[in-house]
């Protein structure tokens, strides 16, 4: 009879301890969600420095990388036509650019003697140039804040694994997500993450795909996001955060 007794004692004391850590753990993670910033707040952080910070570097930086190696051939009848307007999208479209509409409305148009984008993504659909048109002409929409006619065009344009695949991807996420289609923003960002894996550009993208994912309570996939932060980038800014995000996901599962 003692030891059944001194039995339910243990195993009462040992619940006891059981209910304490489950509650300072509760308290622990309570604490960290009431600190971490809200979904608006982090967009409102991160969003110049995603989309214009580093992906527009990355843009103009890829054109150029582009054109060394994607041109020559059949290509060249293309590439000399676009020249001109290729101009005027890489000089007018970064965010740090004045924001000269005319410059960008004569490299979708052309200027009256050199032909724009637009005729160049139709009239030579079938090469890698008038491709690389349907991308220039999306970037310059967004630019100019027509998020529809930026998607139009981003949709057409393929891109491979590659440093552009990062800023087409990344900015049709930021076009789903203001039309509030966080199903495809969530799918986008990720693909911006990993497309073309970069240390300085993936960490960040993924936090974006994790902080649409918990909006639409997909907390799993939020999770997936958020570990390989911490495993694949342990040396990034965001991996710096990402355990409150961690906590935050797995309080709300």
């Amino acid at each position: 009879m003692s030891d059944e007794k001194l039995t339910t004692s243990e195993e009462r004391k040992n619940t006891i301890k059981v209910q304490q850590k489950t509650s300072l753990e509760d308290k622990q993670i309570e604490e960290i969600v009431s600190k971490a910033p809200s979904a608006e707040q982090f967009l409102i952080q991160n969003k110049k420095k995603i989309l214009y910070g580093l992906g527009i570097v990355v843009l103009v930086t890829g054109i150029v990388i582009g054109y060394l190696y994607l041109f020559g051939g059949d290509e060249n009848e293309a590439n000399e036509k676009a020249a001109k307007a290729n101009m005027y999208f890489s000089q007018n479209i970064a965010e740090s650019a004045p924001k000269d509409s005319t410059a960008l409305d004569k490299a979708i148009k052309g200027d009256g003697q050199n032909k724009g984008l637009e005729y160049i993504a139709k009239e030579y659909s079938n090469t890698k140039v008038g491709q690389l048109a349907n991308y220039e002409l999306g970037m310059i929409y967004y630019r100019k804040g027509n998020k529809d006619l930026a998607l139009k065009y981003l949709e057409k344009y393929s891109p491979g694994k590659n440093i552009l695949a990062i800023t087409t991807y990344g900015t049709m996420a930021a076009i789903y997500e203001d039309k509030l289609n966080k199903e495809k923003a969530a799918e986008y960002y990720k693909k911006a993450a990993e497309v073309y894996p970069l240390s300085n550009l993936s960490p960040a993208y993924l936090m974006q795909a994790g902080r649409v994912y918990e909006q639409i309570k997909k907390y799993d996939e939020a999770l997936a996001c958020y570990q390989k932060i911490k495993n694949e980038y342990p040396d990034s800014q965001e991996a710096k955060e990402v355990e409150k995000n961690i906590a935050l996901v797995k309080y709300s599962r």
